[in-house]
Parts: structure tokens; C-alpha cells; sequence
């Protein structure tokens, strides 16, 4: 957890993130970017068979799905670098790190922790972080 807090950046603007600052975000969100929804499925019986195989050993016990997904997804950024960038002032700024965020739904509210330069941690550092 102290990984975690030294890799995250603190929030700006309120501390509360309740429903009402949610909605003001996804409101801001929609009116200064473009939307693209992408609906899909996907058979997650390997992943689920390499997490059966994990629980197994001891060093890996911790590990969940979550962990397995992130990780997957930090990989895949680094195989397709065009989906890693940002675009600011007209200009597509392209990323070698990989700063990964994902929301979590608190007791305080949703959170969005960031885990800098996650394309340096292992799976078993990413799982710890």
C-alpha cells in the first residue's frame, strides 16, 4: 500500500467524489472529448485457468483477477503504442511509459489511484503496488 501512495497522484479540486462531483466530471468529460463506446465480450477461460494455476503456489497465492487484467492491459500498451497517447493543442503526444489508472468504488467515494510507470513492475510488483 505504500507503493500505491508514493505512485499516486494526489487529487485536485475537492476531496469529496461523490455522486454529484462524479456527474460534474462526466458532464465536463463529455463536452471536451470525443465519445467512443465499445461494447464487447471476451473468453476469459485462460485467464482463469493461469489464476487456478497461481493459487496454487505460494508466491503467487495473492494475485487476483484484477491484477491479471491490469497487467494485460499494461503489456498491450506497450505491443500497440498508438493506443498509449494523448491528444493536447492538436497534437498526438505519444507515451513510452505506461501510467496506469483504474477506478475503485470507496466507503469515501470513487478513487482513481495511478500507478506510475507501471511498465517496470512485474505481475507479482504490479499485484504489491
Amino acid at each position: 500500500m505504500a507503493r500505491l501512495a508514493r505512485l499516486t497522484r494526489p487529487l485536485k479540486g475537492p476531496r469529496s467524489l461523490g455522486p454529484p462531483a462524479i456527474a460534474k466530471r462526466l458532464r465536463e468529460s463529455l463536452s471536451s472529448t470525443a465519445q467512443y463506446t465499445l461494447q464487447g465480450s471476451a473468453n476469459a477461460g485462460g485467464l482463469l485457468a493461469v489464476r487456478k494455476k497461481m493459487k496454487g503456489s505460494v508466491t503467487t497465492v495473492d494475485i487476483n483477477i484484477n491484477d491479471l487484467v491490469v497487467f494485460c492491459t499494461i503489456r498491450a500498451l506497450l505491443e500497440v503504442p498508438d493506443l498509449n497517447v494523448e491528444f493536447v493543442d492538436g497534437v498526438v503526444h505519444r507515451h513510452a511509459e505506461v501510467h496506469m489508472a483504474f477506478a475503485c468504488d470507496t466507503d469515501r467515494g470513487l478513487v482513481v489511484p495511478v500507478i506510475r510507470d507501471s511498465q517496470d513492475l512485474s505481475l507479482l510488483g504490479l499485484a504489491g503496488a
